[in-house]
């Protein structure tokens, strides 16, 4: 269970009427036709099993999405453009909208730039690959410990994301923030890398939001699918959802409650955590 469900800091506890009442006009969005997803990432995706938490999410607050992830353990975006899987699963799949999370901390730079070209060049593929088939593209950021690191890699997405005329959507500074307020929460898995179960949440939280262009409400949901472990394996061009039955999950289901989601909320309504 999230730590965030057990001993809510606080802060939290303090922030929640607020929350309530800055958030719940941002609640309500109107509901629409389903959309589909495709997630292209790798672990930092899979663990936890982000789009089910997303898709999860959106139902319970009237919405309808389905989501698949195309993704392997340590991938690059620029390895599912090179052996073509993106292109394949795309072009059958009629997707309403491409999420892309890069590995974690690649754009935020390297010794010679050659990591940061390749970041680049794959999303402008991506991209383009999207916009061929009338889809849109959210690129989900990724994070990293050292405060700096952070900095510069949320800057180099945004960036990216203007360049390329994708929608952002920032977790370096956020999660930070947040983690900084509620040092207790489940942000990380036990690996300290990987995203822990509070993280999912607030990624499916903010891509909520970005989707939607409204908070989601304080309402508690189940995820009926399998939460994914680290080092599970996928091989694409084979979607997750093609071994559902074959891969052992780290749990079969998640429960969310109202709490949970009360005290994310909460914590992206404090001034700070609301800065990009």
């Amino acid at each position: 269970m999230p730590l965030l469900s057990r001993r809510c800091c606080a802060l939290v506890r303090l922030a929640l009427g607020l929350a309530v009442l800055v958030l719940a006009p941002l609640a309500v969005a109107s509901a629409a036709q389903e959309q589909r997803l495709l997630f292209i990432g790798n672990s930092l995706v899979y663990t936890g099993n982000l789009p089910a938490v997303l898709d999860a999410l959106a139902a319970a607050n009237g919405q309808r999405l389905h989501s698949e992830m195309l993704v392997k353990a340590g991938a690059t975006l620029q390895q599912r453009v090179a052996d073509g899987s993106a292109r394949a699963v795309v072009e059958r799949g009629h997707y309403d909208r491409l999420v892309l999370q890069e590995r974690g901390g690649e754009l935020a730079g390297d010794r010679d730039g050659a990591r940061v070209r390749q970041s680049e060049a794959a999303h402008a593929a991506l991209a383009a690959l999207a916009r061929a088939h009338a889809a849109s593209v959210l690129l989900l950021g990724t994070y990293q410990d050292d405060a700096r690191v952070a900095e510069r890699l949320q800057r180099a997405e945004a960036s990216l994301a203007r360049r390329l005329r994708l929608r952002h959507v920032p977790v370096a500074l956020p999660l930070l923030r947040v983690r900084a307020a509620a040092p207790q929460g489940a942000w990380l898995a036990e690996d300290g890398l990987h995203p822990g179960a509070d993280l999912t949440l607030l990624e499916a939280v903010l891509l909520y939001r970005e989707i939607y262009r409204a908070w989601p409400a304080a309402v508690g949901f189940r995820v009926p699918a399998p939460l994914y472990a680290p080092q599970t394996r996928f091989d694409p061009p084979r979607l997750a959802s093609d071994y559902a039955l074959q891969r052992e999950p780290a749990a079969p289901s998640r429960e969310v409650s109202a709490a949970d989601m009360a005290a994310v909320l909460a914590l992206l309504a404090a001034p700070s955590a609301g800065r990009n």
